[in-house]
């Protein structure tokens, strides 16, 4: 049986909206680890010692803030690579190849 054409253009938008809370709610949580992140060593080996009851010397919290730093900004960096290859793909030809 054949499903009707409003059937699966609900489906179709379904997935669509799932995927768009996923992503949005990925740059929400992105950006405020950015912002909550604390900016001396010190302060950072004092949160994952409060989080996790481990202890870190500060030299290991400042490579640690950093690691995290990186993967946020790169995490938001490819979701919004992403949206603009979306947005732009049926209009620029370069950015297809």
């Amino acid at each position: 049986m054949k499903k009707l054409s409003c059937c699966v253009e609900h489906s179709r938008r379904a997935e669509v909206g799932k995927r768009g809370i996923a992503q949005a709610a990925s740059v929400v949580f992105s950006s405020l680890m950015l912002i909550a992140m604390p900016k001396c060593p010190v302060c950072m080996a004092a949160y994952v010692a409060l989080m996790t009851g481990i202890s870190i010397s500060a030299a290991a919290a400042s490579h640690l803030r950093l690691g995290l730093f990186v993967v946020c900004l790169s995490v938001l960096g490819g979701l919004v690579l992403h949206g603009l290859c979306k947005r732009y793909r049926g209009r620029c030809k370069r950015l297809r190849r």
